[in-house]
């Protein structure tokens, strides 16, 4: 948690419009968001930004979400640091269930749709996202959804 009581989400993915999508809808969450570009930038940004939860892309090019969950896991610090996966594979994959296997990792299939991504940070942080404005399902900002219950605003 940062100075002021936010949350802060760090996001590792390489796709710029995906991760602008991302990041607005973690701000209008209540978010503070730190973008990394990839999975290594990721790792070298956690000690300094000292994240709440992870977002990152199972399909990186140079460090995939699974050996970036790995090397968390093997760091006492961030052993149980909630992490996101965002993938193009299926359920089924081999990877996909390596990652659910590592605790504290939940795997979501793309494209990501930010208030669903919203969602499953709050559940995985066991939180109701403190919104003053809603994040559409293409990430605009529409009306204020605070008085909403919370099965409209997580789907479950």
């Amino acid at each position: 948690m940062r100075f002021g009581g936010h949350l802060c989400a760090l996001v590792a993915q390489a796709d710029d419009e995906e991760c602008r999508l991302l990041e607005s809808a973690l701000q209008g969450g209540g978010f503070d968001v730190s973008p990394a570009e990839d999975g290594v930038a990721a790792l070298e940004m956690i000690c300094a930004v000292g994240p709440d939860v992870i977002i990152a892309d199972l399909d990186g090019r140079d460090l995939d979400g699974l050996v970036l969950c790995r090397v968390l896991r093997s760091l006492a610090a961030h052993a149980m640091l909630p992490v996101l996966v965002l993938t193009n594979a299926a359920s089924e994959d081999a990877r996909a269930r390596a990652m659910a296997a590592l605790g504290n990792v939940r795997v979501m299939r793309k494209p990501a749709i930010p208030v669903l991504v919203l969602a499953a940070v709050a559940q995985m942080l066991n939180i109701v996202p403190v919104v003053s404005r809603r994040v559409s399902l293409t990430g605009r900002v529409a009306p204020s959804i605070a008085s909403m219950p919370r099965a409209a605003v997580t789907g479950w």
